[in-house]
């Protein structure tokens, strides 16, 4: 009996990997059918990038630098395109060193995680769009528009004011000024200061950190936080930029909040 349950249990095991690998060649071919979902999985297979559901996740997904994308097999089908396009994004600004992982400047840090998940939510908007207007995951942006409501309002009174701002990229930067509107600033800035807190607790201690990708900057480099820098956040395929107007704002690269000015000033201090 209990060679027959493990039989059992080893062929259902070999039967939900099957089809969760089905499910990833899936949204790869679905995301490589539309302009800006083709751009991000061309990339992903260029990096070698692995993807796979992982059961237990406590995310939507969760990229481990330079190696794979985890998905989260819970999340509707018509999710997990865009989330996917969003995972994938950050791989791309790892790549193209705009993932910090040196976390020892905590002002610095903040500012590169806004900028990031900014452009990352930006690229989701755009994923999720074209793949309800192609009719290819028709509640895409319904979807999106749930778990985003503000974000997305930014991106349809773009489209309503210029039906061209799906293309020429700029119903992507109002998603991207929309965001530090929203409620994702507060949660990723907190993120943020406590992933410097633990880098730099680790640092002291003498224990390993994360491993180190951030590449050796020239001195005439622009510094992180000036715009020069991080205008690149916006870099597209076909060499354009959708945040070459983008108007830059004390707001954008600075803290407002005074909850989070203690908060890093009290690591600062700690830290020095």
């Amino acid at each position: 009996m209990f060679k027959a349950l493990k039989n059992w249990s080893e062929k259902r095991q070999e039967r939900i990997h099957e089809h969760r690998h089905a499910r990833v060649l899936d949204l790869k071919e679905t995301l490589s059918q539309i302009p800006t979902g083709k751009d991000l999985i061309d990339f992903a297979q260029e990096k070698n990038l692995l993807i796979r559901f992982k059961s237990g996740l406590n995310a939507q997904a969760k990229y481990l630098p330079r190696t794979r994308i985890q998905l989260s097999y819970i999340y509707p089908i018509d999710r997990q395109a865009p989330i996917l396009a969003h995972e994938t994004r950050h791989a791309w600004q790892e790549f193209n060193n705009l993932a910090l992982r040196q976390k020892s400047n905590v002002l610095e840090n903040v500012v590169m995680k806004r900028f990031g998940e900014a452009d990352a939510f930006a690229i989701e908007a755009q994923i999720a769009w074209e793949l309800t207007e192609h009719n290819l995951v028709p509640k895409a942006w319904a979807l999106y528009k749930k778990h985003n409501k503000k974000l997305a309002k930014a991106y349809e009174n773009a489209v309503t004011i210029d039906p061209k701002s799906v293309h020429n990229g700029k119903a992507r930067s109002q998603v991207f000024e929309a965001w530090f509107d929203s409620e994702h600033l507060k949660f990723y800035d907190r993120s943020s200061i406590y992933e410097s807190k633990v880098y730099l607790s680790r640092t002291r201690n003498g224990q390993r950190v994360a491993r180190e990708f951030d590449k050796k900057r020239p001195d005439d480099a622009p510094p992180r936080r000036s715009p020069a820098f991080l205008r690149a956040f916006g870099q597209t395929s076909n060499g354009g930029n959708y945040l070459d107007h983008f108007n830059f704002k004390s707001r954008h690269i600075q803290v407002t909040s005074t909850r989070t000015k203690r908060a890093i000033a009290k690591l600062e201090q700690r830290y020095p």
